[in-house]
C-alpha cells in the first residue's frame, strides 16, 4: 500500500499559500481601486532591499501593490537558528514555499510594485493583527 498523505499535505499547503496570496491581492485591489492614475515623473516605485523585506519595482499608476508575507525563511543573525536544524527552514513551517516566485511573476507581468517579507514566519507573522490576543 502506498501512503499519499505527504503528497496530499504538500498540495494542501501550497493551495493554502496560493489562496492567501490571491485574497491579499483582491483586498489590496479593492482598497486602492479608486486611486487616481499618476502621470508624473515619479510614477514608479524603485526596487529596494532591506533586512526584513524587499520591494520589487513597479508603476504607481497600476493601482495595485502586491504583498507577500512569509516569502522567505531568513532570521536575523542574533536569533541563530532558534534551535532548529537547517532542514526545518526548508519546510512550510518556516515560509510559504513558492509564494515569492508567484508574487515576483505577478509583479513583472502586471508591472505592479510588490513588498515581500524576508524573515521566517517562525520569527514574526507580519500579516497578524496587532493585539489580537487569544480570542482573535
Amino acid at each position: 500500500m502506498v501512503c499519499l498523505a505527504p503528497v496530499a499535505n504538500v498540495k494542501r499547503t501550497m493551495a493554502r499559500a496560493f489562496f492567501r496570496l490571491i485574497l491579499a491581492i483582491v483586498r489590496i485591489a479593492l482598497y486602492i481601486r479608486g486611486m487616481q492614475k499618476s502621470t508624473s515623473a515619479l510614477a514608479r516605485i524603485a526596487a529596494q532591499t532591506h533586512e526584513s523585506y524587499r520591494v520589487l519595482p513597479g508603476r504607481t499608476d497600476v493601482g495595485l501593490i502586491l504583498l507577500c508575507d512569509h516569502a522567505a525563511n531568513a532570521l536575523p543573525p542574533e536569533y541563530g537558528s532558534l534551535g532548529l536544524s537547517p532542514e526545518q527552514f526548508e519546510r512550510h513551517i518556516a515560509y510559504d514555499i513558492g509564494a515569492a516566485a508567484i508574487v515576483e511573476h505577478l509583479a513583472r507581468v502586471l508591472e505592479a510594485p510588490a513588498i515581500l517579507t524576508r524573515y521566517s514566519r517562525l520569527l514574526i507573522d507580519p500579516g497578524a493583527r496587532a493585539n489580537c490576543g487569544a480570542n482573535a
